[in-house]
């Protein structure tokens, strides 16, 4: 139950990310809405086997929120200091990206069972990093803007804190994966599409 409300939960959140979403190499069709991409993205991953289990479907939805994130920090972070109009329009991006994956985080919910505290444990850690270092972003965004070295000191912090929030991401991933095969999660991240980009940014 808490899968299934999880994943629905996703689907709603994933229409903030619609623009992103292609990025992910995680398939909806074009012709559907972003909330029904949503849906068929996530009933459509499966493993070798045919059959997705509640963990795969939990695991879409962890990793197309961060692919989604990943394409566009990467695309703006680049040209963040190129110009005061690329430093404003990059802000408002990576800001709107970050609460998005946020969200989408906490929309999730616990990871089906047999996840084991240890599993919820990393997981929690990984929304902590993510959220503070997020507030870091939104409060170096915050401050007034108005020079050339203004605008590169504030895009040199940003980067930072981008590259702490793939850290985690990438700690996270590895933790949960060293974790025993019962619980699935090896297997889930070897087998959702989204999962082998994450792994692999």
């Amino acid at each position: 139950m808490i899968a299934t409300r999880a994943l629905r939960i996703f689907g709603l959140g994933l229409v903030a990310l619609a623009l992103v979403a292609a990025a992910s190499g995680c398939g909806g069709s074009n012709d559907n809405s972003g909330a029904s991409a949503g849906t068929t993205t996530l009933s459509t991953s499966t493993g070798s086997s045919g059959t997705a289990s509640p963990l795969d479907g939990w695991a879409t939805g962890l990793c197309q929120a961060v692919a989604s994130w990943q394409s566009t920090v990467k695309t703006t972070s680049a040209k963040i200091d190129q110009s005061q109009a690329d430093y404003d329009t990059a802000s408002q991006a990576i800001g709107s990206a970050s609460q998005a994956l946020l969200g989408s985080l906490n929309g999730l919910g616990a990871p089906p069972a047999p996840a084991s505290a240890q599993a919820q444990d990393t997981i929690n850690q990984l929304s902590s990093n993510l959220e503070k270092e997020s507030g870091q972003i939104q409060k170096t965004l915050a401050a007034h803007i108005s020079t050339q070295s203004q605008i590169d000191q504030a895009a040199a912090q940003v980067r930072a804190s981008i590259a702490k929030m793939n850290a985690s991401i990438s700690k996270t991933v590895s933790d949960l994966k060293a974790l025993p095969d019962q619980e699935g999660w090896k297997k889930s991240f070897q087998s959702v599409p989204a999962c082998k980009l994450v792994a692999s940014a």
